[in-house]
C-alpha cells in the first residue's frame, strides 16, 4: 500500500516535469527539436577540474552552437567557473528511469547505482 504522503509527493513531481517538458517544448519550437533531443544535446556540457597549487576549480567548456542557442531560448547563462567540491553519492536503491518510446507508450528501466 501507497504512503499518502508519497503519493502527493510523486503527483508533485509529475507534474513540475510536465510543467518543465511544455515551458522546453514551447522555448525550443523554433529551433525545430524535440525537448528529448535538447536535453539529449545539453547533457553532453562537461565539466573540466582545474588545480592551480592547492585551489581547486571547476570550468565549463566553450559551448557548441546549439547548446548555446538552447539555453539562450530559456534565459540560461553557465558561469565560466564554478567553486570545486568533493562529494561522493552511494545509493543502494534501485532507480527507475522512465522513457517513451515511439508509440507513446512509457517504459521503464531498472538502474543500480
Amino acid at each position: 500500500m501507497r504512503k499518502k504522503e508519497r503519493t502527493i509527493a510523486h503527483l508533485l513531481i509529475v507534474m513540475l516535469a510536465y510543467k518543465m517538458e511544455r515551458y522546453l517544448r514551447s522555448a525550443w519550437e523554433d529551433l525545430d527539436i524535440t525537448v528529448k533531443e535538447g536535453i539529449s544535446r545539453l547533457a553532453r556540457i562537461t565539466s573540466n577540474v582545474i588545480a592551480v597549487g592547492e585551489k581547486k576549480l571547476v570550468t565549463v567548456p566553450r559551448l557548441d552552437k546549439a547548446c548555446k542557442e538552447l539555453l539562450k531560448q530559456v534565459n540560461v547563462t553557465l558561469p565560466e567557473v564554478l567553486p570545486y567540491r568533493e562529494t561522493h553519492v552511494a545509493t543502494r536503491k534501485k532507480v527507475m528511469f522512465g522513457s517513451y518510446n515511439q508509440n507513446g507508450t512509457s517504459s521503464y528501466v531498472e538502474d543500480s547505482f
